[in-house]
C-alpha cells in the first residue's frame, strides 16, 4: 500500500488511520486523511494553517457532527461496562500468541462474508475492509473506495517520483472530496490553497534536484 509514498505520506496516512479510530468510526475517508495532514507533516500543517484551515479549526466541524457511536464502540462500552478491558485481553493473547492471533481466531470462526452486488463497490460510502469484525481483534483497518481513489490520484501525480503528504493535500483541494467541503465550510479559498500546494511541491522537487 505504501511503496508510492514518502516516509512522511506514510506516516500520514497512518495518522489517517489512527484519527480516524480515536473517532470511533469504522472507515477512513478523506476527512480523516485532512485531520492527519493538518497534524502529522509540519509543511502541510503550515499549508493548511495559512489558510485558515488548521487543526483545531477542522477538529470542531468535526465535533459539530452528530455521529452515532460505531457498532464496534458501542459494543467495547458494553463490555467496559462489564469490567472487561479489551485492550488487556489484546496485550495478553498478543504475548502468548503472537501479534496477529486475534485476528486469525476471528476470521476462522466467522462466517464468509457474501459477495458483494457490483454497485456497491463502486459506491463510495460502502468501506473497503482490511480487517475483521470483532471487538476483539481491535479497530479494523478500513479504506472507503474515494479514499483509495485519492490516494491513487496522488501517487499518479508524483509520478515517477514518490508522493508527499503535499501531494496528498493537493489531491484533496482540487477533487470533489468530502475533506475539501470541510475546508470550505470553515472559509478556505480552496483555490488559493491548491495554489500554494503547488508551490510547495515545485519548491520541493527543485530542492531534491539539486541535491541529486
Amino acid at each position: 500500500m505504501f511503496e508510492r509514498f514518502d516516509q512522511q505520506a506514510t506516516e500520514v496516512i497512518k495518522a489517517a488511520f489512527a484519527e480516524a479510530a480515536e473517532l470511533g468510526h469504522d472507515a477512513v475517508g478523506t476527512e480523516h486523511l485532512l485531520l492527519a495532514l493538518a497534524t502529522a507533516d509540519v509543511v502541510t500543517a503550515k499549508l493548511l494553517a495559512a489558510a485558515g484551515g488548521g487543526a483545531a479549526h477542522i477538529r470542531r466541524v468535526f465535533a459539530k457532527q452528530d455521529c452515532q457511536p460505531s457498532r464496534r464502540r458501542k459494543e467495547e462500552a458494553l463490555l467496559a461496562s462489564l469490567g472487561v478491558d479489551l485492550a488487556e485481553i489484546r496485550r495478553r493473547a498478543e504475548d502468548t500468541f503472537g501479534p496477529d492471533a486475534i485476528t486469525r481466531a476471528v476470521r476462522r470462526v466467522q462466517r464468509p462474508r457474501p459477495r458483494r452486488p457490483r454497485w456497491s463497490w463502486i459506491s463510495c460510502s460502502k468501506p473497503w475492509s482490511m480487517g475483521c469484525n470483532s471487538p476483539l481483534a481491535g479497530q479494523p483497518l478500513v479504506l472507503i473506495p474515494r479514499m483509495k481513489r485519492l490516494l491513487e490520484r496522488a501517487t499518479h501525480a508524483a509520478r515517477p517520483k514518490l508522493a508527499s503528504p503535499s501531494h496528498l493535500l493537493l489531491a484533496i483541494v482540487t477533487g470533489d472530496e468530502p475533506a475539501g467541503e470541510v475546508l470550505a465550510a470553515i472559509g478556505v479559498d480552496l483555490t488559493g490553497l491548491a495554489a500554494a500546494t503547488r508551490r510547495q511541491i515545485a519548491t520541493q522537487d527543485a530542492s531534491g534536484e539539486r541535491s541529486s
